[in-house]
Order: C-alpha cells, then sequence, then structure tokens
C-alpha cells in the first residue's frame, strides 16, 4: 500500500460516484465500518507516519465510538486491532484506540476473555501501560457484560496480576467484583498476606482481604474493618461517563425502535429499561443475574445432576407462589447489588437475612459511596439517586455500619440544606450505639447540635422530628428482642422438661438480655438529650408553634414507652413539660395533659408489672430527665447498684408527682408557685418569690378559664350562655366549671375533663389524691 497525500485523498473522494441519502446515524456507521475496515488491513509493511488516510481513519473512529458507541462485534474487532503484532502501530496510537472503546449495549464475554489472554501473553517482557490500561476498561464496563460465568473461570489467572505493581490495584478491584466463596483460598490468602508484609497496608490488597474475611473468617486471621476510606480510587471519571451517557442513550433509541414490535414483549423491555435508566446516572445497579445462568444455557444439565434440594437461581423465580415454596433454597444473584432494584428479593433477606450477603451487600455500598457521591452542585442529581439507595437500604436492614460511616464523613461539612429530606431519614436510621451519648467527642451528635443552633426553626423542627423518629425505631427494636427473649424462655422451659442441653439457649438469652439493657440505656440518654435540646430550641425561636408541635409528638412517644412497646423505661422530661405548660396554644395544654394522662397509666402498668417473670432480667426504671436521672456507672456492685436504682424510682416517683401537682394547681385550682412540705417541687425546688411581688400575685392567672391560650374560648362560652348584651368576665366561668369542661370537649379538648376526672373527681385534694393515685 502507497503512502497517501492530503492531494491524492482529495481526489480519491471527488472520484467516488455519488452515494444514496442516508439517515446522520447510518452514516456514521458506514464511517465506521469502513474505518475498522481500514485497521484490520493494515499490514506490516504499511507505514503510519505521515499516513493521512490512516489518521484521518482513527479520526473518524474515535469521533463515531464517541457518538454512537460500539456493538459487539465491532468491540471484539477493534480488540483484535489493539492486540495485533504490528510493530508499526505506536502504544500512543493503540491507547486511543483503547479509549475508542466504548459500547453502544452489551459488552461480549469473549471480548474480555481476549483482553485477559493478550496480558497473559506478554507475561515473559512483563506488562505495559496498555494493559493497565485494557484492565481499567474492563472495570469500567464490568455491570455492561453480557455475562460473568466465562470471566469468572479465568479468576485463577487474573490473580497472578498481583505480582505486577501496575497491575496490582486493577487487579484486585476485579478480584472483589468476581470473588465467591469457592475462590477463598488459603493459597490465596497468604499470597496477599506476603504482599501487606512487603508493601504495607495498601488499600487495594485489604479490600480483596475483606471478602476474603466476609467469606471465610478463619482463614483471613488479621485484623479488619469497614473504615471510612474507598478501597479502590476512582479513575477515568470522563470516560466513565461516556460510557454512561452512550450506553443510556442507545437504551432510549431501541426502546423507540422496537414500538412496533410485539406488545407484550415491548412493554416489558420498557419496565425494565425504565429501572436501569436514571437521568445522569454513573452508578450502574447490575440487572438480576444466576451465576449457573450460562452453564444451564450452554449444556444440558439433567435433573439427576443435581442434589436432592438443589439451589434454585433467582432468575427461575416467576411468580411469588413460586418465591414462597422455594424461599428457603434460593441463590441469591453472582452480584448481590441487584437486590437494590428488586423488592422480592428485599423481602427475602427481611425474612431470611443472610450475613455473608448482608457485608457483601455493605462493601459494595461503602465501595459505591467512596468514588460516587461528589460534594458538588453539578453531581447532585447522582448524589440523591445514591443517598435514596442508602435509604432504602438502612430501612430493611438495622445496625448498618456503612450509613454510620458516611454520615460520620458527611455531616461536618453538611450546610443543612442539601438533600435534607433524605439526610433525615437516615439520622432516623442510626443503630442505639451510633450517637455515643457518653462521649464527649460523639461526631455525629456534634455535627447535629452544630447545624441545630445555627439553623431556622424549620430545620431545628425536622431534626427534633427525626429523632423522635429514631427513638420509635429503637424502642420497635426492644419490642422486637422482648418477644424473642420470650420465646427463648419458654423454649429453654420445654427444653429443660424434657432433660436436654441449655447451655446454647441460656448463652443466647444472656446475649440478648444485654443488648436489651444496653438499648435501654442509649433510649434514656436519647431522651434526655431532646428533652435539652428542645427546650433551647424553643427559648431560641420564641416557643414557635412548629417547636411545639415536634415537642408534643415527642412526649407521646415517651409516655407510650412501656404500654406500647414493652420498654421497661419511665424517663419523665421535666423540662419539656414546664415549657410547654407555659404555652399561649390551648391545643398544646391539651396535649400536655393527655401526655401526663399516659404517663400515669404507664407508670401504673409498671409497678403493676414489675413482679412478672418477664422483667426480672431488666429491672423498669423510673425517672425524669433533671432530678432523678439514674448514673449509668459499672463500677458498683449489684448489691449497691440495685440501692441507685430504688432511690432513683422513689426519686422519680416524686418528680412525677410534683408535676401532677404543679399542673393541676395551675390549670384547675388556681394555685401557682406554692410551696409543699410532704413533696419536692420539680420546677422551683429553692424558689421564693419576692415579699413586693407576693401580694399582687393573681393565683388564677393561668387556669382554664383565665389563662392567656383560653381567653378565645372562655369568651365564646360566656357569649353562647348569656349574650352579647351582658358585660362578661372569664373569672365568671369558675362557678360553671363543670359546665365549661363539656363545653371544651365540644371544642375538641377532652384531654382537660380525662385529667380532671383521673386525678381530682374521685378524690377530696389534689395533693392526698396525686400522692395516693401513684404511691404505693
Amino acid at each position: 500500500m502507497s503512502v497517501f497525500t492530503r492531494a491524492q485523498a482529495s481526489e480519491e473522494r471527488s472520484s467516488l460516484p455519488p452515494e444514496q441519502p442516508q439517515s446522520p446515524t447510518k452514516q456514521r456507521q458506514t464511517t465506521l465500518e469502513k474505518a475498522l475496515s481500514v485497521l484490520c488491513s493494515l499490514d506490516t509493511t504499511t507505514s503510519l507516519r505521515g499516513n493521512v488516510r490512516f489518521s484521518l481513519t482513527v479520526e473518524n473512529l474515535v469521533q463515531v465510538a464517541m457518538t454512537d458507541g460500539l456493538y459487539p462485534d465491532q468491540i471484539t474487532t477493534l480488540l483484535t486491532v489493539i492486540g495485533s503484532r504490528n510493530p508499526k502501530l505506536s502504544q500512543n496510537v493503540r491507547s486511543k484506540l483503547v479509549k475508542c472503546l466504548i459500547p453502544s449495549h452489551k459488552v461480549p464475554q469473549t471480548a474480555i476473555v481476549k483482553i485477559i489472554y493478550m496480558i497473559t501473553a506478554n507475561a515473559v517482557s512483563g506488562p505495559t501501560n496498555l494493559h493497565s490500561l485494557l484492565l481499567r476498561w474492563v472495570l469500567l464496563v464490568f455491570d455492561h457484560l453480557d455475562g460473568y460465568e466465562k470471566l469468572h473461570r479465568l479468576y485463577g489467572l487474573i490473580f497472578m496480576f498481583i505480582d505486577s505493581m501496575r497491575l496490582l490495584p486493577h487487579a484486585c478491584q476485579l478480584l472483589f467484583l468476581l470473588t465467591r466463596k469457592e475462590d477463598v483460598r488459603l493459597f490465596r490468602v497468604q499470597k496477599l498476606l506476603d504482599l501487606v508484609r512487603m508493601q504495607g497496608p495498601e488499600p487495594c490488597i485489604m479490600g480483596l482481604l475483606m471478602v476474603y474475611k466476609v467469606y471465610c473468617p478463619h482463614l483471613v486471621t488479621i485484623r479488619l474493618t469497614y473504615g471510612t476510606k474507598a478501597f479502590f480510587k476512582n479513575q477515568d471519571v470522563v470516560w466513565r461517563e461516556t460510557i454512561q451517557t452512550v450506553i443510556s442513550q442507545g437504551r432510549r433509541d431501541e426502546g423507540q425502535e422496537e414500538i412496533g414490535a410485539d406488545v407484550k414483549r415491548a412493554v416489558k423491555r420498557r419496565q425494565t429499561a425504565q429501572r436501569r435508566m436514571v437521568k445522569r446516572q454513573k452508578l450502574v445497579t447490575p440487572d438480576v443475574h444466576a451465576a449457573m445462568q450460562e452453564l444451564e444455557e450452554e449444556a444440558d444439565v439433567s435433573e439427576n445432576f443435581h442434589p436432592v434440594q438443589p439451589r434454585v437461581p433467582y432468575v427461575q423465580i416467576d411468580t411469588f407462589t413460586s418465591f414462597l415454596e422455594n424461599i428457603d433454597n434460593i441463590e441469591y444473584p453472582s452480584q448481590v447489588s441487584a437486590v437494590l432494584q428488586d423488592s422480592q428479593l428485599q423481602l427475602l433477606m427481611m425474612c431470611d437475612p443472610d450475613p455473608v450477603v448482608m457485608a457483601r451487600l455493605s462493601l459494595w455500598i461503602q465501595h459505591v459511596f467512596a468514588f460516587g457521591f461528589k460534594k458538588t452542585d453539578e453531581e447532585s442529581q447522582q448524589n440523591e439517586d445514591l443517598l435514596k439507595m442508602l435509604l432504602k437500604f438502612s430501612q430493611h436492614v438495622q445496625d448498618l455500619p456503612v450509613l454510620e460511616a458516611f454520615l460520620f464523613n458527611y455531616l461536618p461539612t453538611w450546610d443543612g440544606q442539601k438533600y435534607a429530606s433524605v439526610i433525615f431519614c437516615l439520622i432516623s436510621c442510626l443503630g442505639p450505639n451510633s450517637l455515643k451519648f457518653k462521649e464527649t467527642n460523639s461526631e455525629i451528635l456534634h455535627s447535629m447540635l452544630r447545624l441545630f443552633y445555627s439553623s431556622d426553626v424549620y430545620f431545628k423542627a425536622s431534626l427534633v422530628s427525626s429523632l423522635t423518629n429514631l427513638l420509635h425505631n429503637w424502642a420497635t427494636k426492644f419490642l422486637k428482642l422482648e418477644k424473642l427473649t420470650s420465646t427463648a424462655v419458654a423454649d429453654l422451659s420445654t427444653s429443660s422438661s424434657k432433660g436436654e442441653g441449655q447451655t446454647s439457649n441460656v448463652s443466647e438469652r444472656s446475649e440478648r438480655e444485654y443488648e436489651m439493657e444496653d438499648l435501654k440505656q442509649q433510649v434514656m440518654y436519647l431522651i434526655k438529650c431532646l428533652d435539652t435540646t428542645l427546650v433551647l430550641g424553643l427559648r431560641m425561636e420564641g416557643d414557635h408553634q412548629l417547636l411545639q408541635q415536634v415537642a408534643k409528638q415527642f412526649m407521646e412517644t415517651v409516655s407510650v414507652l412501656f404500654t406500647k412497646y414493652s420498654l421497661p423505661v419511665n424517663s419523665f422530661p421535666t423540662n419539656v413539660f414546664y415549657r410547654l405548660l407555659l404555652s399561649d396554644c390551648p391545643a398544646t395544654l391539651a396535649a400536655v395533659c393527655g401526655s401526663i394522662n399516659q404517663f400515669r397509666t404507664s407508670i401504673t402498668a409498671l409497678r403493676e408489672s414489675a413482679h412478672h417473670s418477664a422483667f426480672q432480667a431488666h429491672q423498669y426504671t423510673l425517672c425524669d430527665t433533671v432530678a432523678s436521672f439514674p448514673s449509668m456507672g459499672t463500677g458498683l456492685s449489684e448489691d449497691a447498684a440495685a440501692r441507685v436504682e430504688g432511690a432513683s424510682r422513689k426519686l422519680g416517683l416524686d418528680v412525677f408527682n410534683s408535676v401532677l401537682l404543679d399542673l393541676m394547681g395551675m390549670l384547675w385550682q388556681g394555685r401557682m408557685f406554692t410551696q409543699r412540705k410532704r413533696l419536692l417541687s420539680a420546677m422551683t425546688t429553692d424558689f421564693t418569690l419576692p415579699k413586693h411581688i407576693e401580694p399582687n400575685l393573681y393565683q388564677r392567672a393561668l387556669t382554664i378559664f383565665q389563662g392567656p391560650a383560653f381567653l378565645g374560648l372562655a369568651y365564646k362560652f360566656l357569649t353562647e350562655a348569656q349574650g352579647t348584651e351582658k358585660k362578661s368576665h372569664p373569672s365568671q366561668i369558675e362557678k360553671f366549671k363543670e359546665t365549661y369542661l363539656q363545653f371544651l370537649d365540644r371544642e375538641g379538648f377532652p384531654q382537660f375533663r380525662e385529667l380532671v376526672d383521673t386525678n381530682i373527681k374521685s378524690r377530696k385534694t389534689a395533693s392526698v389524691d396525686a400522692d395516693e393515685s401513684v404511691r404505693e
């Protein structure tokens, strides 16, 4: 072949006959086919330096590949050119051709096998930068392969690449994605440990060891943690974006071309495409794919070859009935991250959680967040999709280490506005030991409080509501543990009656009881933290109605911890109660009265159940968040701890009695700031009014008919009772308080009547009644 000049190339193009007009897409495909034909026809005698035809061919190939991508057969052809032994093709040209490997649809496994062969064939001379580039391309298109079984058969060859420093990080990442339980062998673990001793704890090696430890913890002897850093670096960002854009465009074009095909098939493909395609999506969640899928397609395996109870690949489950029938024998997909887009697989993980699958999925999510979550405005849609994915997984799996690690890194730099709704939902999914109340350097708690004190009222209300939901989730977890403990006790009594072994059951029961005790302490710390934080927020925002609403929700949740969740804790939020008691909103005061009634019911039920067998292991706690909050020290003996606990309960009971008397005296009896000798005052223990104020203090200023919160209701009651002609004053209602209670009941505030009926109607005086209604 002769060397063309630009003039000769121009004359050749002008001498060609005119072609029929084609669509732009077909024209580009024709140009691409011609370019590949020219590249395949190159021989060792062709000089490429100054060859205009070759330069134009490469330019056309790059332009079309970056726009429309390459079909599977075109990718295989171009890889053949890249791997050819033509000495005229320089490393720069081959690298440029590798950059053109942009798939338009799926990537064939044969192309990946060809790359592995190319790298292995040059084992003597050593890998080059071109081989490293090819391996990086394999990682970029890994989620777009048409299968994984052929590639997995080369696991041993890929493992040999870790001997090369140039290929080590990419080989470890590829092995990280391909590893199955049968791939974990002692000689491979020893090889990786030798590399750690020689090169230090490289992140890529530690990531692969982490997967090995998940499958076979007895083989990996060193201590590994999830950590907060990425195992693998985020390389080739622009290249990755180009591949994702071209593939997404190809799927949209494919969906449009199949409109006239079979209706059912077209609808099914469009639904599948909708699950895959997300605007500007850079995270690709793979399709559900069974490990034995390709083997079953290539070979006719008889039924006798399988064991008696074979594992059923999930791709063969087509109905919910078959899902239920085979729920104990379902094989998870080879890429476990496919669980994130399938609701039935999520249901399977909830019903029968597999620790190995959970750990694999946690590692995958951690890896994705390490290189996919970027704190830039351009990546907002992708970041939101990642957060929603994490939230969806966290709602099904509690105490997820990945969630705590992400919030630990992200909250210190969060502005409180971006992705606020998703972040608040993630906070409500934290585990009991995530906030670290006992430590002064709790990063997550410190970051949330810093934003709370520096943000507006809407952020404050959202954060308090999120932490209240967190309290609900912890209480729900305690209820589940309590049911499991009750079941274990029943099984233990059954096994003891039959004379069977009890060691494992006793050990499991003791571990669960320890977890329940720790969870109870964390709940109490969270209640105290919210009690203090809410009062400070109400003072900063002038008792904003939105904060009062979330405060009412918080009190309602705390008041039913025992009656609804069987959590033997009654920790009264004293600060919030007295702050809301001075509110100018009748709905807030009604909610406070309702919560007090519920607290009284919970205390009575808690003390009646104290002698039940279910409470022998974890005794109940009765306290408030100020005067009688128990110290959680572990240095006391059992007798000393029991005495401290008993004193705390007695003090907590006195505080609640004082609270009840303060409430009744203020709203019903008109006795404010009354000193009581029998019970301490939870509001003003050492407070005395100045002498010049005490004679002028109107004791009935905050009752349910003269208080600022009730003036509108009092005026309406007087207007309905005596019309508008007569002069009226709220003090006139004092003689008709029973009728006024019926009026409040009609207006939607039945809590006041319930409070009076429970604590006043059946007894003579408020102090004696409140004391004996709660005391033993």
